[in-house]
């Protein structure tokens, strides 16, 4: 992919964050919503992680992972 120009290797991002969900705490069949420690202090709802890492100079996006939200980012 660099030698095609389509990422570079100067620049690339890391971030981690986690998003609340209004999935109801009897649903048991979904297994990625978890209660967990939010920044938004919504500890009442479920909520779901997310890592990538990203391009900074050209905006692409390179790799995701998707964690349950009462686990730290892996």
């Amino acid at each position: 992919m660099e030698a095609k120009q389509l990422v570079s290797r100067r620049l690339l991002a890391y971030d981690t964050t986690n998003f609340c969900t209004y999935i109801a705490g009897s649903n048991t069949r979904n297994q990625l919503a978890q209660r967990g420690h939010n920044k938004q202090g919504r500890h009442n709802l479920r909520q779901v992680g997310l890592s990538y890492v990203l391009d900074g100079e050209k905006g692409v996006s390179l790799c995701h992972h998707v964690y349950p939200g009462n686990r730290n980012p892996p």
